[in-house]
């Protein structure tokens, strides 16, 4: 059985899709990124930007990545709504993005609340057409290299919840839920 089991779940990973998040340090103060159900939990307005590089002094293709974001509560939904932008280039690859969230939250006792989000946006992810290839031939006799840019525009999807108490949160997301179809996928 414990083979069967195995052999199950390697089968089944071959169906998967993965995508990939910019990385960011200090989660904690960028809940909402992660999470569309904390749009507003905290009855307060709330801005963020951040700036991460990475390896600083290694040229034009380090990664680099920006996010702005404001959500607040709007209490006649009995929630939260919020914005998010993205900017993230690694290399020749960029992805940026605009995202909308809300948020239902409840309160299930004094000291616990729930809360369930939606995040509807798009991203454009892409690839710059300048590549360095070694001989300096551009990649032009090989065809998995783009001579020019491309780019796709895909609609972007994601769900969250989170059960919170006093000093204790429990989250769960989805992001980027929908397949992206498009040219940079086939």
């Amino acid at each position: 059985m414990k083979k069967v089991l195995i052999l199950f779940f390697v089968m089944l990973s071959t169906f998967l899709k993965a995508q990939q998040d910019p990385q960011f340090s200090l989660n904690m103060f960028n809940i909402y990124s992660v999470n569309p159900a904390f749009s507003g939990s905290y009855d307060q307005f709330n801005a963020l930007a951040i700036h991460r590089s990475q390896w600083v002094g290694f040229g034009s293709g380090a990664p680099v990545t920006q996010h702005v974001s404001v959500e607040a509560p709007v209490y006649f939904l009995h929630g939260g709504a919020g914005v998010s932008l993205l900017n993230d280039k690694i290399g020749n690859e960029y992805t940026r993005g605009v995202n909308l969230s809300y948020a239902y939250q409840t309160k299930l006792s004094k000291k616990s609340e729930l809360g369930v989000g939606l995040s509807l946006g798009f991203m454009d992810v892409g690839f710059e057409g300048e590549w360095l290839t070694p001989g300096n031939n551009s990649g032009a006799d090989d065809p998995s290299i783009p001579a020019i840019g491309e780019n796709d525009i895909v609609p972007d999807l994601g769900l969250g919840l989170y059960y919170r108490m006093k000093e204790l949160y429990i989250g769960y997301s989805v992001t980027h839920l929908n397949q992206a179809y498009g040219s940079l996928w086939k």
